[in-house]
């Protein structure tokens, strides 16, 4: 039985998106921008959240913490969402859940565009998943998946 090292290979799939970056960035002088809108101050959100933050500056990927008071209103959060659909610069966005019991996160991932959906929440990105189309993909599959595939792991009569 292999022992599956998940920090090692993230590391190494970390660097080999860095290097694909630096060549698109290269070639097309855009470098790829994630947005985070944190609302709030959850404990383990905010540590996911500076995990993320590390990752992109490994892997050659500019990020930008939206950081938003919990008491933050609907409206002027759907303003954002819609801001940063909007905003050319930005390539993906991830509303960090939870958020507070205020504020509706379903209505809020819908308004997420699917080209920016980077958690692959939204109506469309499952969907695409679901069909077997190529998009964006929820992070924690795709990485088993790629766990899977590192180590030659076969899936076919296994059960989980």
């Amino acid at each position: 039985m292999a022992i599956i090292d998940g920090k090692k290979t993230a590391e190494a799939l970390r660097e080999t998106i860095r290097i694909e970056t630096e060549k698109r960035v290269h070639q097309y002088g855009i470098t790829p921008h994630l947005c985070v809108i944190l609302v709030g101050n959850n404990p383990a959100s905010e540590s996911y959240v500076r995990g993320k933050e590390k990752a992109c500056l490994k892997a050659g990927i500019q990020s930008t913490v939206l950081r938003l008071p919990e008491t933050i209103d609907q409206a002027s959060l759907r303003r954002i969402v819609q801001e940063l659909n909007d905003d050319v610069s930005v390539h993906g966005i991830l509303l960090q859940l939870p958020i507070p019991a205020h504020l509706d996160s379903e209505e809020l991932i819908q308004l997420i565009s699917p080209k920016k959906d980077v958690d692959g929440f939204t109506p469309t990105s499952v969907a695409t998943l679901a069909n077997g189309q190529s998009g964006l993909v929820p992070c924690t599959p795709k990485g088993v998946i790629q766990l899977l595939e590192t180590y030659d792991i076969p899936i076919q009569g296994k059960e989980c």
